[in-house]
């Protein structure tokens, strides 16, 4: 599915509707979206500049090139300078090294990857040691027992 993106309504919509009955996203990540900087910032682009027709790019930020997709377990956000922000829930299920691909990799790298537990009152972390444009590892602390649910996000082009 492939979402184009005018406004910050046209945003929220969308994530209301991969939020969805049937979706594999995390319902509690997509409000923390709905909320975030990003959205904040997505508002106040299409307040600051006169949305353009697509032939007219070159007189405004055309909202229309923010690329919005959903995949089996990600949500990717790529934008027209071929920046991307990737936002996914994973289950860890052991101890030590775990790698998690992508859903959609990234075309060249992923700079950066995040990697928060979900459940309550949860604090040993779970350090992201490696990336690739393809997957991140995580080292899951030996004193955490279980399957653990987490949330990524991930930056790259």
């Amino acid at each position: 599915m492939s979402l184009v993106l005018n406004t910050l309504q046209d945003l929220s919509d969308a994530i209301t509707k991969i939020g969805g009955a049937g979706s594999k996203i995390n319902a509690g990540m997509l409000e923390n979206l709905k909320s975030s900087a990003f959205a904040r910032a997505f508002g106040d682009v299409a307040k600051r500049f006169k949305v353009a027709n697509a032939k007219d790019t070159k007189d405004a930020v055309n909202l229309g090139q923010f690329e919005l997709t959903e995949s089996a377990n990600d949500i990717n956000q790529k934008f027209p300078n071929g920046f991307e922000i990737k936002l996914g829930s994973r289950v860890s299920t052991i101890d030590g090294d775990e790698s998690f691909f992508f859903d959609v990799p990234f075309e060249n790298n992923c700079f950066s990857v995040e990697a928060s537990r979900t459940d309550i009152g949860v604090t040993a972390i779970l350090p992201v040691i490696e990336k690739t444009k393809e997957k991140f590892t995580i080292n899951r602390n030996d004193n955490i027992d279980g399957q653990q649910n987490f949330n990524f996000v991930a930056y790259g082009n």
